[in-house]
Parts: structure tokens; sequence; C-alpha cells
């Protein structure tokens, strides 16, 4: 299960400033206790390189239904959390 909830997700959806967003998404990130730290710094590092809100939500959704066991293989974000996982 994912550390993040839909409504959480849905709250920051509501964000309308970039910067603003990242610091939240950060917040959600220090309380994640049940993620490995290695995909907690690429998840972060994700947020901080992404170039918009819109950018920022998908890494969020993606996340999500990565969770969720219902994400799609081929994705950016599976691809970079395989690689992370071997980081271990």
């Amino acid at each position: 299960m994912s550390n993040f909830t839909v409504k959480q997700i849905q709250l920051l959806s509501a964000i309308k400033d970039h910067e603003q967003l990242k610091k939240q998404v950060h917040v959600l990130l220090d309380n994640c206790e049940t993620m490995h730290p290695v995909r907690v710094v690429a998840i972060r590092n994700n947020v901080n390189n992404s170039r918009n809100i819109k950018n920022t939500i998908s890494i969020l959704w993606n996340m999500q239904l990565a969770g969720e066991g219902l994400s799609v293989k081929s994705s950016r974000y599976q691809k970079n959390m395989k690689n992370s996982s071997k980081m271990r």
C-alpha cells in the first residue's frame, strides 16, 4: 500500500504554486514511515526536478498506483524505482 492516500493527492492537486506544492510533497515524504529510504530519496529527486505542477502530481499518482499494484510497467516511475531498488 502507498504512503499517500488518494485524498492527500487530491488536496495537493488544488495547490496552484509549484514551489509550494513541492514543499508540501516533501512534508508528506518526511512522514513516510514504511517507505524504503532509497525510494524516498528517489521520489524527492523526481519532485525537485519536476518542471511543473502537472508533472509533480503525475509523480504522486504513479507512486499511488504502484503502491496499489496497478502501475504501468513501462512508466518512467516504474523504471526509476526498479533502478533505485537495485541500490539496496
